[in-house]
């Protein structure tokens, strides 16, 4: 399936379009390597997922048979005191799907570590030591910090809170 940005469709996968992310990326700076990506609209698709995978949005879906979190109703920015109408993409939601995207032309953001966080885990008299370079670590399976800045606003308290089980 290619990508598919119709608003509010059952079907849809992507909060924009190629062409609108070709726009974006003739203003950034650093964003060279964009026009000469050949797989823009698996990035596009990909950026949209894990925003939705990774967000708490305030408001509720326009619809029940819709693909993705936006369109949504009863929506606000808190940050710009603005109600959102029920029928667009915010443009922080188009700006943050650009910006995961072109992140996510060095590495593979979805790939999990599971040492994130720990240097060293000894199973005898249980010893557990955290890395305090956790940051560099844990940057390929999270969302970067411009990403949460953009869509400051638009989510609940509790978003982008990852929580993680480890079974031994």
């Amino acid at each position: 399936m290619g990508l598919i940005y119709t608003i509010g469709d059952s079907e849809s996968n992507s909060y924009v379009s190629a062409d609108e992310a070709n726009e974006y990326f003739v203003d950034r700076p650093f964003s060279e390597t964009w026009e000469d990506t050949f797989n823009q609209d698996q990035i596009l698709i990909n950026a949209t997922r894990l925003i939705d995978w990774n967000f708490n949005f305030n408001g509720q879906k326009t619809t029940t048979t819709q693909a993705l979190q936006w369109p949504r109703k009863y929506s606000y920015d808190s940050k710009n005191n603005i109600e959102i109408e029920d029928n667009i993409i915010p443009i922080k939601i188009k700006h943050a799907v650009y910006e995961l995207s072109i992140m996510s032309l060095t590495e593979d953001r979805v790939l999990e570590n599971d040492m994130i966080g720990l240097s060293k885990i000894k199973v005898g008299s249980l010893e557990i030591q955290t890395d305090n370079d956790y940051k560099s670590q844990s940057k390929k399976n999270s969302i970067p910090d411009i990403v949460y800045k953009i869509l400051n606003g638009l989510t609940t308290a509790n978003s982008g809170v990852f929580k993680r089980v480890v079974r031994f």
